[in-house]
């Protein structure tokens, strides 16, 4: 038997850490992304001597050629004519169009790109042919309340992914655990979960058709829509739909199933900043490999949450304490390991620490934050191991909460450092 006992040996909550957290969650911006404008001809805040024979604009990452606009707009705000933007041959990363001469006066530009991974980003900047116009000011063409319509969709299409990526990882670990657990004579993901299988699957499928729904809400109306899926994020969710389908069919062995739920859990490196990192194969396999590992350690989390329900419920367990405590001390330190030594890897191949540290980015912080509670993480898992080898029959379900509401809060950091723009290296 395995009783539950609450512990004080962690008197420190973590509940106001979770509210800071919630507090920037709902007040910062999310419309910094990671297909950042590294240069402009004209460059904003030039005056030319004649009318430029070419608008070109230089992006850090490759750009599709169907999903880019670039709208140009005279002092008076009138929208000036143009043919649709092209890529530069052999450089994808350049968009540019040759407008007709223009008049002397000030210009605004607005420019709009969806980023390899799928996130549409919008922004705009001036320039001067002859003169600049006086008292002229940047074009935006938005009201206040499509400013805020806008920052309602991106903060939407935040909580959109985390709810369906949290629920893929927990998902997806959980069944992990479950098959290594059956192995040993424990009991199976299937035995633990009953007749709630089928309810959280129906809301994994809601989640990831809001997450589908919301994403494609946000997309400028000017963009080809049949182009939609040379975005890597609208295919991944696309496949992530088709692989919850699958998932759903009667009698599939056991082996198909592990199969697309790692597939399943691995699908969501597409959705991040990947695409625009080179080496664009290692980028992958370290997301990979860091979702794998990060869904492993939250399946154990929730299969010993689950476990302390039914000893609770039960009142008895026929566990044997010794195997049982050996083989999830083996897992979660490997995958805990694997999740912090691929992390630190891809923030090596993403930036450098020289861009990084002096950065004044919302990124930096934000991954900051995600590494204290990540530390926090080892320190649960610490007190709860040393408990736990003091006394084999005391697993402590007051921990296991905490450390599942600290995963919450990384997933949440996580899928927000993917939305957003990070430090270039240099």
């Amino acid at each position: 038997m395995i009783p539950i006992t609450r512990t004080r040996q962690m008197k420190r909550s973590i509940s106001p850490l979770l509210i800071v957290l919630l507090l920037l969650f709902l007040t910062a911006t999310t419309a910094d992304a990671h297909a950042n404008l590294l240069s402009a001809v004209p460059a904003n805040g030039e005056v030319t001597a004649d009318s430029p024979a070419r608008i070109a604009l230089t992006f850090s990452e490759p750009l599709e050629a169907d999903l880019i606009d670039l709208l140009l707009y005279d002092p008076a705000g009138t929208n000036i004519p143009l043919d649709p933007p092209q890529l530069t041959k052999g450089d994808a990363a350049q968009m540019f169009v040759e407008p007709l001469p223009l008049a002397a006066g000030s210009y605004t530009v607005v420019w709009t790109v969806v980023s390899e991974d799928g996130h549409p980003i919008t922004d705009r900047y001036a320039f001067s042919v002859g003169q600049p116009t006086p008292g002229f000011a940047l074009y935006t063409g938005d009201t206040g309340d499509t400013a805020r319509d806008r920052s309602l969709s991106q903060t939407l299409l935040l909580v959109a992914r985390y709810l369906a990526e949290g629920m893929l990882l927990s998902g997806g670990g959980l069944y992990a655990v479950g098959r290594i657990a059956r192995r040993c004579e424990f009991p199976s993901t299937s035995d633990l979960l009953g007749r709630a299988r089928p309810v959280l699957w129906g809301l994994l499928l809601a989640a990831t058709l809001t997450e589908w729904l919301v994403y494609s809400a946000g997309l400028p109306t000017s963009l080809d829509w049949h182009a939609l899926f040379q975005s890597s994020f609208a295919t991944m969710v696309s496949v992530q739909t088709l692989l919850l389908l699958l998932l759903a069919l009667p009698g599939m062995v056991s082996g198909w199933q592990s199969l697309i739920w790692t597939l399943l859990v691995g699908n969501l490196a597409f959705g991040g900043h990947a695409f625009g990192i080179e080496p664009i194969w290692l980028a992958l396999t370290l997301r990979v490999l860091h979702l794998l590992a990060t869904a492993l350690w939250i399946g154990v989390v929730l299969y010993l949450l689950l476990i302390a329900f039914q000893n609770k419920r039960d009142g008895a367990s026929a566990i044997p304490q010794g195997a049982f405590r050996s083989l999830f001390l083996r897992v979660v330190l490997s995958a805990s390991l694997l999740t912090v030594l691929t992390g630190l890897l891809m923030v090596g191949i993403q930036t450098d620490w020289a861009t990084l540290l002096p950065s004044t980015l919302l990124w930096r912080d934000l991954l900051l934050i995600k590494g204290l509670l990540t530390i926090a993480l080892f320190l649960i898992a610490f007190f709860q191991t040393k408990r736990w080898r003091t006394n084999a029959s005391s697993l402590s379900r007051t921990l296991l909460r905490r450390e599942l509401l600290v995963f919450a809060a990384v997933i949440l950091l996580a899928v927000w450092l993917s939305q957003i723009e990070y430090p270039l290296p240099h």
